[in-house]
């Protein structure tokens, strides 16, 4: 065999064995586990997301601890009833004697040999300067907040497994592009074959046609690859086991080119965004703060009542039951400075806080105007990549039929095919660059219309209302 023969015979083995890797790597995830992908809508991927997400799960953890906090403030201010029993033996017992009737003498005991008590107390605290309002205002406000918290984790979650969701169709969009552009090399290797044959090429044409093709079978490998890389991406952001087999399915929806109200939105934003309403209560709490700790020197007021138990009675002690009753305050008027250091720092906390919301309304903005224009941009830019792609097939037609006509070059398929490839890569970026930044608006302005259907049931759950109140 000549080194030629030989040369072809082994790039057309490379050219075999890398198909077989492609199959075998695309079918990797279900042998691996032995289960048949799970396909998923995006609006199920979503639904399993907010089923499975630790981070989510966290979230509403944050807000019914947040909720034992107001039932914990809300207790402070409640009766409190304790109770409490004893049993004393004292020897010995000290006594002494005293003239009786009829002259004689009488032995006392000074104490009780055993004793057995109980005791039961009812107290009622009262904060006199609307202490415990100011707690239970607090604590309020911490729901509020963790709310809206979970509200912001919800929005994040579904964005993310929209760019996940994305993700995978734009790996696989690489997939076929790749493979499109196997197919054209496999022809024009055909064609190169043919010329040579016929003698009007050069052999050159027929080697570097198979180059071509075993390279890009090689770029097939790295995109396969690339969609299981995606679909373990997506799994975790649902979570579930990345090595889980899923197969998602493709968003056919026209694009056309936008235009946004960047104002509006922005001012949509402002209003609605999680974060926003987040960095508002932040500033209302500290406020609230500053007033809870100042009352902190303030009086307290308790009333009481106490029945006492016994088992044994004495002489100078005839009665089991006794009652006791009263009220006392409590009024820290000197602390050494203490209460007036932490006005001071939740003061401090206060100015944090309203800087926090100013910090939030610039991020907020910067978020809609990079979302809005990358909405803006990508949707002109899927028009355009589709007209380059049917300029493309047609100049690789044209380029074609030149070659066989021997009136121009390989180099000039070549070129063509390469135009063909990348107008191919810039339609499928294009397209989900779009989808990518709608998905990205939407979360911006709080518009997303999965947020809406999820939340539609429980509105108050999520979207804080009767905060504060």
């Amino acid at each position: 065999m000549c080194v030629t023969a030989m040369g072809t015979h082994m790039r057309a083995v490379v050219g075999v064995v890398a198909l077989v890797f492609v199959a075998a790597a695309a079918g990797q995830a279900e042998t691996a586990t032995g289960q048949q992908p799970v396909r998923l809508s995006l609006n199920e991927a979503i639904a399993t997301a907010v089923a499975n997400s630790p981070v989510l799960a966290t979230a509403r953890i944050r807000v019914q601890r947040a909720q034992d906090q107001v039932r914990e403030a809300t207790a402070q201010g409640r009766p409190k009833l304790s109770a409490n029993g004893s049993y004393l033996r004292t020897t010995p017992i000290a006594t002494f004697t005293i003239p009786g009737p009829g002259g004689e003498q009488v032995t006392i005991q000074t104490r009780l040999p055993s004793q057995t008590t109980a005791q039961a107390t009812i107290a009622q605290p009262i904060f006199i300067t609307g202490g415990l309002s100011a707690a239970k205002r607090v604590a309020k406000l911490q729901v509020g907040i963790q709310t809206f918290g979970e509200a912001q984790t919800l929005q994040q979650l579904i964005a993310d497994v929209k760019n996940a969701y994305y993700g995978i169709l734009r790996a696989q969009g690489s997939v076929d592009v790749t493979q499109s552009a196997i197919n054209v090399a496999q022809e024009r290797l055909r064609l190169a074959r043919a010329q040579f044959e016929a003698g009007v090429s050069a052999k050159f044409d027929v080697t570097r046609a198979e180059v071509d093709v075993a390279n890009l079978q090689q770029t097939l490998i790295q995109a396969t690859n690339g969609v299981l890389v995606a679909k373990a991406a997506l799994n975790h952001v649902l979570g579930v086991d990345v090595n889980r087999p899923v197969e998602v399915e493709e968003q056919k929806a026209a694009v056309e080119p936008v235009t946004v109200d960047i104002e509006a939105s922005t001012g949509q934003a402002l209003e609605a965004r999680p974060e926003m309403q987040q960095a508002r209560l932040g500033v209302e709490l500290a406020e609230h703060t500053v007033q809870l700790i100042a009352k902190q020197d303030d009086p307290v007021l308790s009333l009481s009542a106490t029945t006492d138990w016994t088992a044994n009675t004495s002489t100078f002690s005839p009665n089991k039951t006794t009652y006791t009753y009263g009220a006392s305050v409590t009024w820290p008027i000197w602390t050494g400075g203490v209460t007036k250091a932490k006005v001071a720092q939740a003061k401090d906390d206060l100015a944090t806080a309203k800087q926090n919301l100013e910090q939030a309304k610039l991020g907020v903005t910067l978020d809609v105007r990079t979302a809005a224009l990358g909405v803006i941009e990508s949707s002109e830019r899927v028009g355009t990549a589709h007209a380059n792609v049917v300029q493309a097939e047609e100049a690789l037609s044209l380029a074609r039929a030149r070659y066989q006509a021997g009136v121009s070059t390989e180099v000039e398929v070549i070129s063509a095919e390469a135009a063909l490839t990348q107008a191919l890569t810039n339609e499928v970026n294009a397209r989900y660059d779009f989808l990518s930044a709608k998905a990205q608006l939407e979360r911006a302005t709080a518009s997303q219309p999965e947020y809406g259907e999820l939340t539609a049931h429980s509105p108050a759950a999520v979207a804080g209302k009767g905060v504060g109140q």
